[in-house]
């Protein structure tokens, strides 16, 4: 693999990662912070779905003799996907607020006095 292939292969597949991330941000709803919970975490299922189908597609033809393994596209596939990461960002701040309401919370233990030294 020659460097010139490298940049050729970084200039297609980062050009067709924006246009795929673009095309499956443009079937999504626009995402709105007021949506219901059930309806955002719907929404971004739907999306993360895509995502896969989209890249199950396009994955065995982008990534023969692909000397980039993939980075630019995902590069240019995740950012022309701004809500998309919204989306995501929701879903970890759910599980972080369900893990804190399941998981026990562990208590602080009352701060204890300095022993004397002995001999002092």
């Amino acid at each position: 693999m020659t460097t010139a292939l490298a940049i050729q292969k970084s200039v297609v597949h980062v050009t067709v990662g924006v246009l795929a991330g673009s095309s499956l941000e443009a079937l999504m709803p626009t995402f709105a912070a007021s949506s219901s919970t059930a309806t955002q975490v719907f929404e971004a299922l739907v999306q993360i779905s895509l995502n896969g189908v989209l890249l199950s597609v396009l994955g065995p033809t982008l990534g023969k003799d692909d000397p980039t393994h993939g980075l630019p596209f995902s590069l240019g596939f995740f950012e022309a996907q701004p809500a998309l990461k919204k989306r995501i960002e929701l879903l970890a701040l759910l599980a972080r607020q369900k893990a804190s309401v399941i998981s026990p919370q562990m208590v602080s233990l009352a701060p204890t006095e300095a022993s004397p030294t002995p001999g002092s």
